[in-house]
């Protein structure tokens, strides 16, 4: 629940590994808060080397995001699609 009391759900609907520098995957995620439903398209997850993995908005040419979401929501986002990387066998669960 959002601090306006709003609820917000995200789902990834689908996730394909890549290889490309840093690049590990691509996620499709449906966003819905309150009524509103919206896909983003090309979530990206990137390798942080030896530190983790990190889930970034879709970037333009100059690596600016192409969606800003507020960072209640867009924390929920990375959480959901690190899962869902988990659950489709593109990423591991990191053992401390």
């Amino acid at each position: 629940m959002s601090e306006a009391g709003m609820l917000v759900e995200v789902k990834v609907t689908a996730i394909r590994p890549m290889s490309v520098g840093k690049l590990v995957a691509l996620a499709d995620v449906l966003v819905t808060l309150g009524d509103l439903e919206m896909t983003i398209r090309s979530v990206r997850v990137e390798s942080l080397g030896d530190v983790g993995t990190k889930v970034r908005m879709p970037v333009d040419r100059d690596g600016r995001a192409l969606v800003v979401l507020p960072e209640e929501v867009a924390s929920a986002v990375g959480d959901v699609v690190l899962a869902g990387g988990i659950e489709a066998g593109i990423l591991r669960e990191r053992c401390d």
